[in-house]
């Protein structure tokens, strides 16, 4: 069982004086899981390195890294494991600046010159989960009828064209009033 790091929060203020052009970043982040649309259970501590440069224009982040997550298939219920990586570059602005700016550029807006880098690689990670997690791009998926796991095997049920003729007979008044218009 993984136990949860400190927040890994760098005060950029500080680290601006203390390095002349950047800050080297190293990362390891343990968790178990991630909580947004889809829970993604975390298989191995998530790793990832970078940079913060310091310039005259202003800051910028620049960081890569990966996350062994265990998902499930969308179609045949089937666990599996996947690596989503991350690629996050992101020039860092103050509230004030990022009211000025235009919608459209890579910010990355902190507030009293402190970045939270750990909330930054979370968010990164829910918004590269796949919606519809597959654990092949062909999976079959189960029978609408039994379900049974099409991909371990066939079932004996009826197939999907032949059922679509099929009608359920709690239903068969409602198509009687769609053929008389």
């Amino acid at each position: 069982m993984f136990k949860r790091w400190v927040i890994m929060r760098i005060n950029l203020k500080k680290a601006k004086e203390e390095h002349d052009q950047y800050l080297d970043l190293d990362l390891s982040i343990d968790l178990e899981s991630i909580e947004g649309v889809h829970s993604l259970k975390i298989k191995e501590p998530i790793r990832a390195t970078g940079k913060i440069f310091f310039t005259r224009e202003g800051m910028f982040l620049s960081l890569t890294g990966e996350a062994r997550i265990e998902n499930s298939c969308s179609r045949c219920l089937k666990k599996f494991e996947e690596t989503l990586q991350l690629k996050l570059n992101y020039e860092i602005v103050s509230l004030e600046e990022a009211k000025e700016m235009d919608e459209e550029e890579d910010i990355l807006v902190v507030d009293h010159d402190v970045i939270d880098l750990e909330e930054i690689i979370i968010e990164e990670l829910i918004m590269k989960a796949p919606m519809k997690p597959l654990c092949k791009e062909d999976c079959k998926g189960i029978c609408g009828s039994c379900g049974q796991n099409l991909e371990e095997g066939s079932c004996n049920c009826t197939p999907r064209e032949e059922a679509k003729e099929t009608i359920d007979p709690r239903l068969a008044k409602l198509k009687g009033l769609l053929e008389e218009d």
